[in-house]
């Protein structure tokens, strides 16, 4: 029980780097959120570095609390050996709440630059 709260909090730490890094200035194609339209322009960049952090301290919170949930109902209602929660459970729902992670943004970028492009057309 304790070794997976360790898990559960170290994992949780995750998406606490993510949201307190320092936003990332200038493009580049080591560090940030970097994705194909993130890379478009500086524009996209910035939004995407600035989203992400928002959303992962949001995901972040969301994950220890489904973790927690998770744990306290496997150790009270299902007998499950302690040694698979981490693997059956905690990788998992990391993993899940990236893809989340992902596509929030990925979402959210097209929308920015939807918009984008419309102000420039109107500017032209």
């Amino acid at each position: 029980m304790i070794a997976n709260i360790i898990l559960i909090g170290l994992s949780y730490l995750t998406f606490l780097f993510i949201g307190f890094m320092p936003i990332i200035k200038e493009r580049n194609y080591t560090t940030g959120y970097r994705t194909p339209r993130s890379m478009k322009s500086q524009e996209l960049w910035d939004f995407a570095q600035k989203k992400t952090k928002k959303v992962a301290l949001i995901l972040g919170q969301l994950y220890l609390l489904t973790n927690l949930v998770v744990l306290y109902v496997l150790n009270n209602f299902v007998e499950i050996n302690e040694n698979y929660t981490f693997i059956l459970i905690v990788i998992p729902l990391m993993i899940l709440f990236f893809i989340i992670l992902i596509i929030w943004v990925e979402k959210s970028l097209a929308k920015y630059e939807k918009e984008l492009n419309l102000t420039k057309k109107q500017e032209d």
